[in-house]
């Protein structure tokens, strides 16, 4: 016979929020229009995190730091940043970022480059990293506005999941409260 406790649906957190910071030296000065933010902020929209705020920065390690710790300071449940995961001399988003972490969560972008590897094989260039700063849900999504969207049909609905995991704490069957 169910109890109480197993007839109880999931909670949903209400209204989740993130920020997305575009590192790009290019979008930074003005060249280009940030159409890899406004992807991820649409995805994020699209399930069901309201973006706060996109904020553009050049691609330095020390500029994306202290972002973050003010970003971090307003408590959001998510923190994108697009740029900066590749191969190239100017890209450290993964560097910075990593030893903020207070939990790492590889599968999240290990899902990504799996899925972006089955549009095109140099997803498996990205460095992007996922993870926990204190309950705030970090992502580093590559740069480009195609890798961008692909990052986020990959991982939305999970993301999504994380939120609540994170930040309502409901029972898994079988598992953790």
């Amino acid at each position: 016979m169910p109890t109480s406790k197993d007839a109880r649906l999931p909670e949903r957190h209400p209204d989740p929020t993130a920020v997305v910071l575009t590192l790009s030296d290019t979008v930074a000065s003005g060249a280009k229009d940030d159409t890899a933010g406004q992807a991820v902020a649409d995805a994020l929209a699209v399930a069901g995190i309201r973006v706060v705020a996109r904020e553009v920065l050049p691609d330095e390690p020390d500029e994306l730091i202290v972002a973050m710790q003010r970003w971090l300071l307003q408590r959001p449940e998510v923190i994108v940043t697009v740029g900066g995961t590749g191969v190239g001399p100017r890209d450290h988003t993964p560097d910075a970022i990593r030893p903020m972490l207070t939990m790492e969560i590889p599968g999240i972008m290990e899902a990504a480059r799996a899925y972006g590897m089955t549009k095109t094989p140099y997803a498996m260039l990205s460095r992007g990293i996922a993870g926990l700063i204190g309950t705030t849900i970090v992502i580093t999504a590559p740069g480009s506005r195609g890798g961008a969207t692909e990052t986020m049909e990959a991982i939305s609905e999970a993301l999504r999941h994380l939120v609540d995991v994170v930040h309502v704490k409901f029972p898994h069957d079988g598992g953790y409260e």
